[in-house]
């Protein structure tokens, strides 16, 4: 394969992949793109490159959000994503943002919001992390992933930014895939003319890459202790990261969170003249067997959310929290459609429940409080013992991880997702016999099923990593086979 390099009058093919000599950039357009290092430089190459390009800025191990050939200087760390937001021409500040921080339930709250702001009539950008099977899942236009099309010309738009953060600032070092992501997000929406746009925070808050976008009102979801390495190993520490993300004279909408992480929230609200409002989880009037039954303070009627688990509850709140916020500064945000949204939300690999024989419960919790509510929130759907398949990141409290099922569950099979970061089946395996579980290690998540299946399991639990999940909706047929 070769790229075509025109300059001026003459020109010259190189086979790729092919790193321009002028910005250092690896070139990934469809079409013909001018190099600001290097006036009439011209770069053809295909579309299929745009992912390869994007990750070419992640660690292997480490994940999206690291690179090492980054500057380590804290003052880069948002300052790069404001530089290369504003390197492809500032597209967040085309369309009003609202962002979401948490440890906990961002990613649902996100899409609760989603549906909510959809069920007006109105276009919704959703961007979040990680995705299930395919990278694209991450930026979401009208409740799909963008095509690959769109994420091609977005993706440019990251590339043209990165080529103005090098010529203008070569000492921030490179940047992060995640940080692209951000500037890939923001220019798939302002492109599409999206009249709302969701964004899911990353690590944090306080210095993470979404945070460099300016949001119309901003959201916390519950805060646990997650990601103690960086964040810090307190509630309070923790608080205080997620907590900047709050703007002065902007509505943040937070649950009914652990004393300490609410004394954060609310002298931070204060410090910088935010709007924080305090949203009590919705009530619970019943269960069916599709989910729980809530009401909405204001909505007369009973509502059947789409996502499963009594954990939602306070998800939801939230996410009505900050709907009526929105109704306060324009937005048309009626009692039907929050109720409409709050029934039609789908979140793949949170609380998703396979019908089959065995039954199979997939969920995405990868910490121990994310842990500890779904366990709690099994209880009404499992009626007898049930097989645990389950397998983490090495850098996660496993024990903790594994408390609330070990000894329910008539067996735990372990696995790996087949990371770099995955702990090995076998330690897992080892804490859970040591916290009193029967427990057998497996090479995968397809065979650990087949072996839970083969035993006479009469239900499946599979959990640990959200790449965990999708493997088991890859199992079970439900991945799409996007790239």
């Amino acid at each position: 394969m070769v790229a075509s390099i025109a300059s001026g009058p003459a020109s010259f093919r190189v086979p790729l992949p092919f790193c321009c000599s002028s910005c250092s950039l690896w070139p990934l357009s469809g079409s013909l793109v001018s190099c600001p290092l290097a006036g009439d430089c011209r770069v053809v190459t295909p579309r299929d490159d745009a992912l390869d390009w994007l990750l070419r800025f992640s660690d292997p191990i480490r994940g999206v959000g690291w690179n090492a050939r980054t500057t380590l200087s804290p003052i880069w760390k948002l300052a790069r994503a404001r530089a290369l937001l504003d390197g492809a021409d500032a597209p967040d500040r085309a369309v009003p943002a609202v962002t979401i921080a948490g440890t906990n339930g961002k990613g649902s709250t996100a899409a609760m919001l989603a549906a909510i702001v959809a069920a007006t009539g109105l276009r919704v950008g959703l961007f979040t992390q990680p995705h299930l099977h395919h990278f694209r899942e991450r930026i979401r236009i009208d409740g799909r992933p963008i095509d690959a099309s769109q994420f091609a010309n977005a993706v440019e738009a990251a590339r043209f930014s990165l080529a103005v953060l090098a010529r203008h600032h070569p000492e921030a070092g490179e940047p992060t895939t995640f940080e692209l992501s951000v500037v890939t997000a923001a220019s798939a929406f302002a492109r599409d003319g999206v009249d709302l746009a969701i964004y899911e925070v990353g690590l944090g808050g306080r210095l993470d890459p979404v945070n460099a976008i300016d949001p119309i009102a901003s959201a916390i979801t519950m805060i646990d202790l997650d990601h103690v390495g960086i964040l810090g190993h307190t509630i309070t520490a923790i608080a205080r990261e997620k907590s900047g993300i709050m703007r002065p004279g902007r509505v943040v909408v937070t649950g009914v969170q652990r004393s300490a992480a609410q004394r954060v929230l609310s002298a931070e609200a204060r410090r910088v003249a935010a709007r924080l409002l305090v949203q009590q989880p919705l009530a619970r009037v019943g269960n069916r067997q599709n989910g729980l039954v809530v009401t909405v303070p204001g909505i007369d009627r009973p509502i059947t959310p789409g996502l499963r688990g009594d954990f939602q509850r306070a998800n939801s709140a939230i996410a009505v929290g900050v709907a009526r916020a929105l109704s306060e500064i324009g937005f048309t945000i009626s009692d039907d459609a929050i109720a409409s949204g709050l029934g039609a939300t789908r979140w793949p690999g949170r609380m998703e429940l396979v019908d089959g024989s065995p039954p199979i419960l997939i969920d995405g919790a990868h910490n121990p409080a994310g842990a500890r509510a779904l366990a709690a929130a099994m209880r009404p759907l499992i009626q007898r013992g049930y097989d645990l398949i389950v397998g983490s990141a090495g850098d996660k409290d496993i024990r903790l991880l594994l408390a609330p099922f070990a000894r329910r569950a008539r067996r735990v099979w372990t696995t790996s997702a087949g990371e770099g970061r995955s702990a090995d089946p076998d330690r897992i395996a080892e804490i859970a016999r040591e916290l009193g579980a029967t427990v057998q290690a497996m090479p995968s998540v397809a065979a650990a099923i087949e072996a839970a299946r083969s035993g006479g399991a009469q239900f499946i639990v599979a959990t640990g990593s959200l790449r965990i999940a999708a493997l088991a909706r890859e199992y079970c047929g439900l991945a799409d086979g996007s790239d």
